[in-house]
C-alpha cells in the first residue's frame, strides 16, 4: 500500500503541483484518496479469501484466453560454398529421433569465411593471438601479454646465434634497399640478442659491408634471435627480401670427451683405452661447433700411438732344457699387432647412430700414427638432422668415434697400438643459412621460399588505441556480416567501434550493432556497410576487420574477455515444436541445396500453451494491477504473466531513470534469452505505466551474476566414502546457489540478494543430516575480478551462481583435502 500511495500522489502532483496530501486533514481530496485506498484493500482481501470454485467463477468474467505457445530459439552458423542471402522463414531440419523442423527468424547472409589470425594493438605493442578454441581461449584486450613494442623485427636462427665464448655473425640481405640497410645500421635502431630464457642482451650497432650486417655477439648459450626495435612509430614502409646468416668459429677447444667408462681428462688421452677393440666408442662434445647444424666442420688433433703387450702366462721366461726332456718345449705363438684399423665418425639423428656423410675416406685416420706422431685433420658437413642425446648423464649434441674393425683384438699374445689424442680443436663455418623473420609479433617464418619477397618490414598500425584485429580467409559475401562470439566469462563491457581496412591500406568505419554489450557476454555482432576488399596487415594478405575499444575500459580491467569461439553467418532459428536442441548439432535445408548450418547455442526461450494454472495466476495478477503498472509488484506480475520466459524482476530508481532487472528462466543462456525480450519489456512498461508522463526514462537490464565459491570443513559419518561425501556436498551447493531454482524451497533467489554463510550451513545440514559441518566460508567473484565476502556485496541487482567448491574432510587421525 505504501508504494501505491506514493505512486498515486506523484501522479496527481504531475497535474496539480501545488497539491499536498495530508492524511490527517479532512479535505475532500484526502477523503477520496483514503476511501479509494480502503476499498481497494478490502476488495483484495475478500478476493484472496474466496474459495477456488467461486474465484474461478468470478474470474471467468474477464474472458481471458490462454496465451499461445512461444517458439524455441537457437543461434546457428550458416555456410555455403559461395555464400549468399538467406531470407527469414528458410526451413531447416535436424535429424535424430525424428526430424525436427526449424526456420530462420531473420534475414541473414550465409558465410564461407573463417577466422585465420587475430592480433591486439595498443600501448605500443602488437600482440599475436592464436585462433580461439574451447580448450585454449584467448584473452582479449590484455595488453600485458608478450608482444613487440612498436615497430620491431626479429631475425631468428636456431643455432647460429648461440655460443659459449662469443662469436661474430653476418646477416646478408641481398634484396634489401640501401635506405633500409642504412636505417638498420643507424643509431635510431636498438639491437639486442634474445635468449631462450627470455633475457635480452644489448648489442652495439652492426657494421655494414655492402649488403651484409656484421654483429659481435657476447657469450650466450641460448641465443635465438637478433631483435631490432625502432622507437619512431611513423616510419615509411621499407621492403626486405630473403635473409641469410653467416658465422665462423675457429679453433674451439673440446668441451667434453666420454669413452664409455668415464670422461677423458689430461693434455693427452686415450679415446678407446689402452686396448682397441671392436665397438669401443668415444663421444666428443663441442657445443659452439656442433650446434651449427648444416655447417662445415673441421676437426684437428695430434695423433700418437701408445703400445702395450698382452702375453700368455709364462711367456716372460725363456724355455730351459732338462736331461729328462727328449726335446725342447714348443715356442710360444707369435705376438700379433692390434690397431684401430677402422674408426667410424657418427652422429645421433634422434633414432639411431649413423655415419656422417663425407667421412667414409677418414675411417682409417687413426692408423696414421704407425709411422710416428701425426697431425690429423678431418672435414665434413655436420648434418642438419643432428639431435641431442644423453651420454654420461649429459644431454647434448655429440660426435661419436666407434671402432668398426680392429684386427687381432681377440688374440693373445698381442701388441696393442692405442691411439692417443692431444690438442683436439674444432672449427665451423655456417653460411647462406636461411633466417626466419618475424615482424611486429608475427609468427616466425623464413622469407625463403615465400612468393612475395618484397614484404614491407615496418608498417604503421592505425587506428590508434586499444584494437582487436581479425583476419578472415576471404571477404564477406555481402555488405552484412553477423558474428557470434562465445565468451566464457562476464566482465564489465567496453564501447566498441568497427573498422574495415581497404585495399589502399586506409581504414573506413562500419556500422556496428553490438549484441555482446562491449564483450561483456556472449552474443551476436552485426556489421553493416562492408565493401570486402583484400588488404595487408602484419605481413598477411587477408580481409581485415578492426574492433576498437573507444572507452579504453577493457584493457584497464582486472578481468579480460575470454573468447572461446567465433562463427560467421549467424542466424537466429526458431521452432514451434518446443523440442530443445544442443550445441553443435547439424541442420540441412528441407528443400535441398548447398546450405549447411550448425547450432552455436542450446535451445533457449519458448513455452507451451498456457495451462489452467498459469491462466488463473494471470487472472489473479490482472485483478490486482488492472493492466497498469503502479507498483513494483505490478511490474513483476505484468511482465512475468505476459512474457512467460521471464521469472522475476526488480525495480530500482536512479535519479530520473527506473532500472528494471529481469531474470530469465534460461539462466545458462541468459544473455541470448534476455536480448529477445529486452525491447518487449521496455515497450510493455511504457504502454502500461505513467512513468513517461512523470518524466522518468526506463532502462531494462540483466541482473549481475556473482559466482559464489565455498570452502566447507566437515566430518562425515562413519563408513561413507570420501568421494561420495564430496559429490553430495557439491551437488547440494549447486542446487542451493542456482539463481532460478535454488534457495530453500527451490523458488530461486530474489534479485539483489546473495546467500549468507548461515543460510548455506542450514541448507547443507538439512540436505545432509549425517554430516557435521565445522566451518563454512563463502566468497563472491565480482565482475571486475575481485573476491568479496558475500555480506560485503552491495549491488541491488546481484544474483548468485554456482562457483568453485573446496571440501575439507576432517577425521580424528587424518585430514583429506578434495577440491572441485
Amino acid at each position: 500500500m505504501d508504494s501505491f500511495w506514493s505512486a498515486y500522489q506523484e501522479y496527481i502532483r504531475s497535474y496539480l503541483p501545488q497539491w499536498r496530501y495530508d492524511p490527517e486533514s479532512g479535505e475532500v481530496e484526502s477523503a477520496v484518496l483514503l476511501a479509494a485506498a480502503e476499498m481497494i484493500e478490502e476488495s483484495r482481501t475478500r478476493l484472496a479469501r474466496l474459495p477456488q470454485k467461486h474465484e474461478l467463477a468470478f474470474l471467468r468474467g474477464w474472458e481471458l484466453t490462454p496465451l499461445p505457445a512461444d517458439p524455441m530459439h537457437a543461434y546457428a552458423s550458416l555456410t555455403s560454398p559461395e555464400g549468399g542471402f538467406v531470407g527469414a522463414g528458410k526451413e531447416l531440419y535436424m535429424s535424430g529421433d525424428g526430424a525436427r523442423l526449424w526456420h530462420t527468424a531473420e534475414d541473414t547472409q550465409a558465410e564461407p569465411a573463417r577466422l585465420t589470425d587475430q592480433f591486439l594493438t595498443g600501448g605500443g605493442k602488437v600482440i599475436p593471438l592464436c585462433v580461439p578454441t574451447l580448450e585454449q581461449p584467448t584473452r582479449l584486450f590484455d595488453l600485458q601479454l608478450e608482444g613487440l613494442p612498436g615497430p620491431e623485427v626479429r631475425f631468428s636462427h636456431p643455432d647460429a646465434l648461440s655460443s659459449q665464448h662469443g662469436c661474430q655473425v653476418e646477416l646478408t640481405l641481398p634484396q634489401a634497399s640501401p635506405r633500409l640497410l642504412a636505417l638498420l645500421c643507424g643509431d635510431s635502431v636498438s639491437w639486442s640478442l634474445v635468449c631462450a630464457c627470455g633475457d635480452m642482451l644489448s648489442l652495439s650497432a652492426p657494421e655494414r659491408d655492402g649488403e651484409n650486417l656484421r654483429f659481435s655477439l657476447p657469450a650466450a648459450s641460448g641465443g635465438l634471435a637478433l631483435h631490432a626495435a625502432v622507437p619512431s612509430a611513423s616510419l615509411p614502409a621499407e621492403a626486405i627480401g630473403p635473409v641469410f646468416i653467416r658465422t665462423q668459429r675457429r679453433e674451439i677447444p673440446l668441451d667434453l670427451a666420454w669413452d664409455g667408462d668415464g670422461p677423458c681428462t689430461g693434455a693427452r688421452w686415450l679415446p678407446f683405452g689402452e686396448a682397441p677393440e671392436t665397438w669401443r666408442t668415444c663421444c666428443l662434445s663441442c657445443q659452439d661447433a656442433l650446434t651449427l647444424r648444416g655447417a662445415q666442420i673441421t676437426v684437428r688433433f695430434a695423433l700418437s700411438i701408445r703400445e702395450r703387450e698382452d702375453l700368455l702366462p709364462g711367456m716372460e721366461q725363456q724355455p730351459e732344457y732338462r736331461p729328462v726332456m727328449r726335446r725342447l718345449p714348443p715356442p710360444p705363438p707369435p705376438v700379433r699387432d692390434v690397431w684401430a684399423d677402422q674408426v667410424l665418425w657418427e652422429y645421433w639423428n634422434g633414432r639411431v647412430w649413423i655415419m656422417i656423410p663425407g667421412t667414409e675416406s677418414d675411417t682409417g685416420s687413426f692408423a696414421a700414427g704407425e709411422h710416428g706422431a701425426a697431425l690429423v685433420e678431418v672435414q665434413f658437413r655436420w648434418p642438419e638432422d643432428a639431435a641431442p642425446c644423453e651420454e654420461g648423464g649429459q644431454s647434448r649434441l655429440w660426435l661419436r668415434w666407434r671402432i668398426g674393425r680392429a684386427e687381432n683384438s681377440g688374440w693373445l699374445p698381442r701388441r696393442c697400438h692405442a691411439p692417443e689424442i692431444a690438442g683436439l680443436q674444432f672449427s665451423a663455418l655456417l653460411e647462406n643459412a636461411p633466417v626466419s623473420v618475424s615482424v611486429r609479433g608475427q609468427t616466425e617464418k623464413s622469407f625463403h621460399p615465400l612468393e612475395n619477397l618484397r614484404l614491407p618490414l615496418f608498417q604503421s598500425v592505425t587506428p590508434e588505441g586499444s584494437c582487436w584485429w581479425l583476419s578472415f580467409d576471404r571477404p564477406p559475401s555481402g555488405p552484412l556480416m553477423r558474428l557470434y562470439l562465445t565468451l566464457l566469462n562476464r566482465v564489465p563491457g567496453g564501447q566498441l567501434s568497427a573498422w574495415e581496412i581497404g585495399s589502399d591500406g586506409r581504414e573506413r568505419p562500419l556500422t556496428l550493432e553490438d549484441g555482446t554489450e562491449g564483450l561483456s557476454h556472449s552474443g551476436v555482432m552485426t556489421i553493416n556497410d562492408i565493401r570486402g576488399q583484400w588488404s595487408v596487415r602484419f605481413g598477411l594478405r587477408r580481409w581485415w576487420l578492426c574492433l576498437r575499444d573507444d572507452a579504453e575500459r577493457l584493457s584497464q580491467g582486472r578481468q579480460f574477455p575470454r573468447l572461446a569461439g567465433m562463427a560467421c553467418g549467424v542466424a537466429r532459428l526458431q521452432t514451434d515444436s518446443g523440442e530443445r536442441c544442443q550445441k553443435d548439432e547439424a541442420l540441412s535445408p528441407l528443400r535441398g541445396g548447398t546450405l549447411r548450418a550448425v547450432t552455436l547455442t542450446k535451445g533457449f526461450g519458448g513455452s507451451a500453451v498456457e495451462d489452467q494454472t498459469a491462466l488463473l495466476r494471470r487472472a489473479r495478477a490482472h485483478q490486482h494491477h488492472w493492466g497498469r503498472c503502479v507498483s513494483a509488484a505490478d511490474v513483476e506480475e505484468l511482465i512475468c504473466t505476459q512474457l512467460r520466459d521471464v521469472l522475476r524482476t526488480r525495480c530500482v530508481r536512479e535519479d530520473d531513470t527506473l532500472c528494471v532487472a529481469a531474470l530469465m528462466r534460461d539462466v545458462f543462456c541468459h544473455a541470448a534469452a534476455f536480448a529477445l525480450r529486452k525491447d518487449q519489456i521496455r515497450r510493455l512498461l511504457e504502454d502500461t505505466s505513467v512513468l513517461p508522463a512523470l518524466g522518468l526514462s526506463i532502462t531494462v537490464r540483466e541482473p549481475v551474476f556473482y559466482p559464489v565459491s565455498a570452502m566447507v570443513w566437515l566430518r562425515p559419518a562413519e563408513g561413507v566414502p570420501v568421494e561420495t561425501v564430496r559429490h553430495r556436498v557439491c551437488d547440494a551447493l549447486d542446487r542451493f546457489l542456482h539463481p532460478a531454482a535454488g534457495h530453500f524451497q527451490g523458488q530461486g533467489w530474489r534479485i539483489g540478494s546473495l546467500p549468507s554463510e548461515m543460510e548455506a550451513r542450514n541448507y547443507l545440514q538439512a540436505c545432509l543430516p549425517n554430516l557435521s559441518i565445522g566451518k563454512l566460508l563463502l566468497t563472491a567473484a565480482a565482475p571486475d575480478g575481485r573476491e568479496l565476502d558475500c555480506s560485503h556485496v552491495e549491488d541491488p541487482f546481484a544474483l548468485p551462481l554456482p562457483g568453485a567448491y573446496t571440501v575439507h574432510l576432517m577425521k580424528k587421525e587424518e585430514e583429506s583435502l578434495c577440491t572441485r
